[in-house]
C-alpha cells in the first residue's frame, strides 16, 4: 500500500502502511442514553429552578438580570445531557485512521489545527474490542491525575486531586474485528489466535 497523501515524512524508514480508515459517522439514539444524559438533565432541572426562583424572587422589578445567572448552567446542563453525542459525531467527521506495522495513527483536523496521536504497539496498554459494523478498538487508556489546591471556609487551602480516564483507539469503524486481529498479531500473537473469529 502507498503512503498516501499528507503522511509522507511522518512514517519511520521502512514503515508499512497495513489498514487505513474512518469512523462511520451519524448520531444514534443509544449515543444519547448514558451517565451524561443523566446529569446532564438534573444540571439543567436546577438550572431550571434556579431562574424560576429567581424570577419570583424579582417579580416586582421591571429588570433583573439575577435571573439570567442561570442561563450559562441551563446551557451547560443541555450541552451534556443533549449536544455531547453531536460534538463526537463532528469530531469523528474529522478524523482518519492509520495502522501500520509499528504504530496506530489518529489524526484529527478541527478548526484548521491538525493534530496526530501515535500510538507504537508496546505502547499499547489495553486491547478491546467492541464488537458490531461499525465496531470500536481500544488500544490505549490514558489515566491522568491533575492537582488543584481548593480553599475551606475556614481560609485554609487544601489539595485534590482529579483523574481523568480518556481511551484512544479506533472509533466506529466498518472492519473493527479484522483491525483488533492486526493490533492482537503485533502485540501478543497467542492473543491473535484467541481473538473473535
Amino acid at each position: 500500500m502507498s503512503i498516501p497523501q499528507g503522511w509522507e515524512g511522518i512514517l519511520e524508514e521502512g514503515e508499512t502502511i497495513l489498514w487505513q480508515g474512518r469512523p462511520v459517522t451519524g448520531v444514534r439514539l443509544r449515543d444519547f442514553l448514558g451517565l451524561p444524559l443523566v446529569s446532564g438533565l438534573f444540571f439543567t432541572g436546577f438550572s431550571l429552578v434556579w431562574i424560576a426562583m429567581a424570577r419570583m424572587m424579582t417579580q416586582g422589578e421591571d429588570f433583573s438580570v439575577f435571573p439570567l445567572f442561570g442561563l450559562p448552567f441551563l446551557l451547560v446542563g443541555l450541552y451534556v445531557a443533549f449536544g455531547l453525542p453531536f460534538g463526537k459525531d463532528y469530531l469523528r467527521k474529522r478524523s482518519w485512521y492509520t495502522l501500520s506495522d509499528r504504530k496506530a495513527y489518529v489524526a484529527t483536523e478541527l478548526f484548521g489545527k491538525r493534530r496526530l496521536k501515535a500510538v507504537p504497539y508496546a505502547e499499547m496498554n489495553i486491547l478491546e474490542l467492541e464488537d458490531g459494523t461499525p465496531g470500536s478498538v481500544t488500544f490505549k487508556r490514558e489515566i491522568t491525575v491533575s492537582q488543584y489546591t481548593r480553599r475551606n471556609r475556614s481560609g485554609g487551602r487544601s489539595r485534590r486531586s482529579q483523574t481523568t480516564t480518556t481511551n484512544i483507539g479506533f472509533e466506529r469503524i466498518e472492519d473493527a474485528r479484522t483491525v483488533y486481529r492486526m493490533i492482537a498479531a503485533r502485540r501478543d500473537p497467542v492473543r491473535a489466535q484467541a481473538a473473535p473469529g
